[in-house]
């Protein structure tokens, strides 16, 4: 689908079934895809039929830009280098993930376990959440070892010709999340950072309100986003966006009114009610950015009792 200058959007299957993701070619002075799906098999597959459509192949490709480092998004990108020789770039704060993806995800593993420890969920809920999350029959295979090219950083910019991407940091769904800005056209591809129905899973929320303000400024004409149908008010879904987080803060400062004082767990089941494992572990990690922030504006209080994390409404 041509949406930009010489701009094709693909969509891409996710891990039978689970969904799509959206791969964008840019046929400019350099063939450059931005973002490179999972890497499976059908995923690779409609690339390979849609650069087909357009007289290319994947081996005619010279750049894949990376927003972030999820698999669902760089999953694509080492099978698609060892056959171009595709320059891959990526944030600094997000390379990791490409380069030693084995350790990379070990360690994410080790902070979910974690998370759960300190959250207060029961022993018994930990182990399936973990459990299905690592063995289930939609467990996201960890990528293959990627050689990163190009680190991007805030303000280097891109050049294709009739585009000229500029860098934008904006972290907050991960830590190298980057947003891509043509000003000349008003095109924005905002990866995961903002999508037109999905509120984005959040593990920083100071730096993803800064990051949304940031899109905001720009005041881009039309964004692109990694999921989804492609947002043609930008500015209105970024100020939905940020009064969504101010409500769940509102809502989550009311759970704490009268208490001594709730873990993540008690948080998340109160707010949400009852969740699949999959969901669960995003409703902490949620809940938790939610948490940090006003621990941070000193409108929350930790308190540890024993491994379990507790918060309290901080004294007036």
């Amino acid at each position: 689908m041509l949406i930009g200058p010489s701009i094709h959007l693909f969509r891409v299957p996710l891990y039978r079934g689970r969904g799509q993701a959206n791969v964008y070619f840019i046929d400019g002075s350099r063939l450059t895809l931005v973002d490179a799906g999972s890497g499976d098999e059908w995923c690779l597959h409609m690339i390979e039929r849609e650069l087909e459509r357009l007289n290319h192949r994947i081996e005619d490709l010279e750049l894949i830009v990376n927003t972030h480092a999820h698999p669902d998004h760089t999953g694509g990108d080492a099978e698609m280098q060892r056959r171009s020789g595709a320059e891959i770039a990526i944030h600094p704060l997000d390379a990791r993930a490409l380069q030693d993806p084995a350790s990379f995800w070990t360690e994410e593993a080790t902070r979910v376990r974690e998370l759960f420890t300190i959250s207060g969920a029961p022993e018994f809920t930990q182990f399936l959440t973990t459990h299905l999350l690592s063995r289930g029959p939609h467990r996201i295979k960890t990528p293959n070892r990627t050689e990163v090219s190009t680190l991007l950083n805030e303000p280097s910019t891109i050049e294709l010709g009739h585009l000229t991407l500029r860098v934008i940091h904006t972290p907050g769904h991960t830590p190298g999340h980057i947003s891509l800005y043509d000003p000349d056209s008003g095109i924005a591809f905002t990866g995961d950072h903002i999508l037109q129905e999905t509120t984005p899973n959040v593990q920083d929320l100071t730096s993803f309100v800064t990051s949304l303000n940031k899109i905001l400024h720009l005041e881009p004409r039309v964004a692109l986003p990694g999921h989804e149908e492609i947002i043609h008010e930008p500015k209105r879904r970024v100020l939905e966006l940020l009064e969504h987080h101010r409500g769940r803060e509102r809502a989550f400062l009311n759970l704490l009114r009268e208490s001594q004082g709730k873990t993540l767990f008690q948080l998340s089941r109160e707010y949400w009610g009852y969740l699949s494992p999959r969901n669960l572990l995003l409703a902490l990690q949620e809940a938790r950015a939610h948490m940090q922030k006003l621990t941070q504006e000193g409108r929350v209080t930790e308190q540890w009792r024993g491994k379990i994390l507790y918060y309290l409404l901080s004294e007036a």
